[in-house]
């Protein structure tokens, strides 16, 4: 199993909840593509070199994060085509991997488009506000 994160309390997250694994040698890996779908303030990653600091000395794998990761323009935008292609681009380097099991740990608006489940949910709301009339 290889965790997968992209914020501070993302990895903070995974070091508690996966310490036995990672005890026994696993890894926990930052993957920029499953970072969070909006800009704000809570939902924008670190600085790489704040990552690096904070996570130094820990098994916290930060090598395929760019130092404009956390730009929120671009490829980093919080529009849906381009959260669709970063979470395209995130199936396809998950598929590539070795490991029998993988955890992604993120936010749940991020894994509606990973998942492209949007069941009971409104696409632009994403998990706030139900698509579904109340019963």
């Amino acid at each position: 199993m290889a965790p997968l994160l992209h914020l501070i309390r993302h990895a903070q997250t995974t070091l508690l909840a996966f310490d036995p694994e990672i005890s026994r040698g696993i890894q926990c890996i930052a993957l920029p593509e499953v970072q969070e779908t909006s800009d704000l303030p809570c939902d924008t990653g670190s600085n790489v070199a704040i990552l690096k600091e904070k996570f130094k000395n820990k098994p916290v794998d930060l090598s395929l994060l760019s130092e404009d990761w956390d730009s929120k323009t671009g490829k980093w935008a919080p529009e849906q085509e381009a959260i669709e292609r970063r979470c395209r681009d995130a199936r396809q380097w998950l598929k590539t991997r070795d490991e029998k099991a993988i955890v992604v740990v993120t936010h749940g608006g991020l894994l509606h488009y990973l998942t492209e489940d949007w069941a009971g949910c409104d696409k632009i709301q994403g998990n706030g506000k139900p698509s579904l009339p109340p019963m």
